[in-house]
């Protein structure tokens, strides 16, 4: 299976895209300034509160206004997802694309074991997050 590499924003963008939410690259061009974005919306959620809407921020002169014709959604569902999409497109831009589920599809397909293929993956994650103070 060959795939095309997308940037960062490619991946990021896909993942909102799939969410139904807007991502505007200025805001979110980067793992960088995805970060600040993201960082800067929920500095707002912590002065407006969590019922804060996308449509109250933008006016509010936070930076944020390019968000404001997603108006009807609260800031905190919002952020949210932009959450999600942070973590989805990191992995995705530092695996080169691919997913765990990915792996395990074409584990499937090649009638590889999930589950033997499944415990190795948690022995390798556990062995390396744990290794400077336990031996598996």
């Amino acid at each position: 299976m060959v795939r095309v590499r997308k940037t960062f924003y490619g991946y990021f963008k896909e993942n909102m895209d799939a969410m139904g939410a807007p991502c505007p690259e200025t805001l979110f061009s980067t793992a960088t300034t995805a970060t600040a974005t993201i960082k800067t919306i929920l500095s707002e959620i912590e002065k407006h509160g969590p019922s804060v809407t996308l449509a109250e921020l933008a006016v509010a002169g936070t930076g944020l206004e390019i968000l404001g014709f997603a108006a009807a959604g609260t800031a905190a569902a919002y952020v949210g997802i932009c959450i999600g999409s942070l973590a989805v497109a990191t992995g995705k831009s530092i695996s080169g694309g691919y997913s765990l589920g990915d792996l395990f599809a074409t584990a499937h397909l090649h009638d590889i074991n999930s589950n033997h293929l499944a415990y190795i993956l948690q022995q390798h994650s556990f062995q390396r997050k744990y290794s400077t103070i336990c031996t598996v």
